[in-house]
C-alpha cells in the first residue's frame, strides 16, 4: 500500500514491512515491541505507519527518553510537513530541566499562582536586567512571582491571555518545530524572556503530534 505520511521518498529495506507491522498493529489495537538497529529509520517507520492508521481527531503521542530521540521525532516532522502542511507539533520537556529560576514544581506552582496575580494588577518585567535585579531579592521576598511566566502574559487582563510574542513563538514551534535547545534558547532571547516550559505546553492541546518525557 501506499504511505503517504512517510517523510521521505525512497524506502530503505525492510521499512514497508516494519511500516505495516505498525500500522495493523494500531488498527487493531494489538501492542507491538518493534526492534531494530540504529540507522534503519525507526522514526519514519512510526511516523509512516501511525498515522496511516490514525482516525480523524486522533493524537499521536510519542514518549522518549532522551533528547536525542526529541531531535530525530523534530527532523522528520519537518521533513513530513512538507508533504502535509495541516500537521502540527507539540512537545514537552521536564520541568527541572528547562526552568530558568531552578525551582521545584511546588514553588513553581506557588509562584506562577502569584504571577497570574500581577499581570492582572498590570505588573510586566519586560527585559533581563530587571529580572536579574529581581532575581537577587528573591530569597527576601514574601509573595515571589516568577518573571518568566508574567512575560509569556498579556498585563491588566481578567484572565489569562498569552501576548501576541508569546503567541508567535507557539504558533511558530507548532508549524515549524525546533529541536528542544533551539526553542528553549528562542524563548529566553527573542523580546523578553519567557518560560520555556509554560510555551511548550501550550503546545500540545492543539497539536496533532505531541512528543514527551519519560518520567
Amino acid at each position: 500500500m501506499e504511505y503517504k505520511f512517510f517523510p521521505h521518498e525512497d524506502y530503505r529495506p525492510f521499512q514497508e514491512e516494519g511500516m505495516e507491522a505498525i500500522r495493523v498493529s494500531a488498527v487493531r489495537g494489538i501492542p507491538l515491541l518493534f526492534s531494530s538497529p540504529t540507522g534503519t529509520g525507526k522514526t519514519a517507520m512510526v511516523y509512516g505507519g501511525i498515522l496511516e492508521a490514525r482516525m480523524e481527531g486522533e493524537k499521536l503521542a510519542v514518549i522518549t527518553r532522551t533528547h536525542s530521540q526529541y531531535r530525530i521525532f523534530v527532523e522528520e516532522f519537518n521533513r513530513l510537513k512538507k508533504k502535509h502542511k495541516e500537521l502540527t507539533f507539540g512537545m514537552l520537556i521536564g520541568r527541572k530541566t528547562v526552568c530558568p529560576m531552578k525551582v521545584g514544581p511546588e514553588t513553581c506552582a506557588f509562584m506562577r499562582k502569584n504571577s497570574l496575580r500581577e499581570v492582572k494588577n498590570g505588573t510586566g518585567m519586560r527585559n533581563m536586567m530587571n529580572i536579574e535585579s529581581y532575581k537577587r531579592h528573591l530569597a527576601t521576598n514574601k509573595e515571589p512571582v516568577c518573571p518568566y511566566h508574567i512575560n509569556c502574559m498579556q498585563v491588566a487582563q481578567m484572565r489569562p491571555v498569552y501576548s501576541k510574542e508569546s503567541m508567535d513563538l507557539i504558533r511558530g514551534q507548532m508549524d515549524e518545530p525546533q529541536k528542544p535547545e533551539e526553542f528553549i534558547e528562542r524563548c529566553l532571547t527573542q523580546g523578553c524572556p519567557k518560560c520555556p516550559y509554560e510555551l511548550m505546553k501550550a503546545t500540545l492541546n492543539g497539536a496533532e503530534i505531541v512528543v514527551l518525557p519519560h518520567q
